[in-house]
């Protein structure tokens, strides 16, 4: 079972992750929202880039889980390392904590409005 103090350390990164870059976005989404983007297409577009990232992270880890624990058995063969169940588990509890942190920037950015983020800038 995954560490719960390490899922909310990656749960508080992805959101840091996502939040910085909503705020990097907030002429565009501003932008698109003026020419008649609706709530859940913005919605969609930082959903989608947060869990695109997520996801990527993911892969890498259980590669590199996976190769590691392979390493490990050829150290200490006692070991058992037949473990993919357990870390793509991990991965997905990892995905759903990842979509949960990128939900809120993302209702935040369905909230600017156009005219004070064009005029930001």
């Amino acid at each position: 079972m995954p560490c719960p103090l390490g899922l909310a350390v990656a749960g508080l990164g992805s959101y840091g992750v996502v939040a910085r870059s909503v705020t990097q976005r907030t002429a565009e989404i501003g932008i698109r929202m003026a020419l008649g983007a609706q709530v859940a297409d913005v919605i969609r577009l930082v959903l989608g880039s947060g869990l695109r990232l997520a996801l990527i992270g993911a892969t890498i880890g259980l590669m590199s889980a996976l190769g590691l624990a392979r390493v490990i058995a050829g150290i200490m063969p006692a070991m058992q390392t037949n473990s993919a169940l357990v870390l793509g588990a991990a991965a997905a509890v990892q995905l759903v904590v990842a979509c949960a942190a990128c939900y809120l920037p993302a209702r935040r950015a369905a909230q600017i409005d156009p005219n004070e983020a064009l005029h930001s800038e």
